[in-house]
């Protein structure tokens, strides 16, 4: 594990493993860790084609952000728009 988050990996978001992963040369952790904990989900069915489609969307659009074809809100309101959608069942 300690390596896997070193490499850049996420570990499961439980404190004293994010706060040992942390240490010196990651102290993104706690960050992140706080962020899932405010704001994660958890997605039931990770790999069926719900899930692939949101990922899919959310790869699309962000990938738009960050090249510069789409601002930050419109790729923002893109994938929220569609997850709003897709969760709305």
């Amino acid at each position: 594990m300690s390596q896997y988050i070193i490499g850049g990996g996420q570990p499961p978001v439980v404190e004293r493993i994010m706060a040992e992963a942390a240490g010196d040369q990651r102290p993104d952790m706690m960050m992140m860790a706080d962020h899932a904990g405010r704001y994660g989900i958890v997605m039931r069915g990770g790999t069926s084609a719900d899930a692939l489609a949101i990922y899919t969307n959310m790869a699309e659009g962000f990938t738009g952000y960050w090249n510069g074809e789409l601002d930050q809100d419109a790729a923002i309101a893109s994938v929220t728009g569609f997850m709003t959608e897709a969760f709305a069942d």
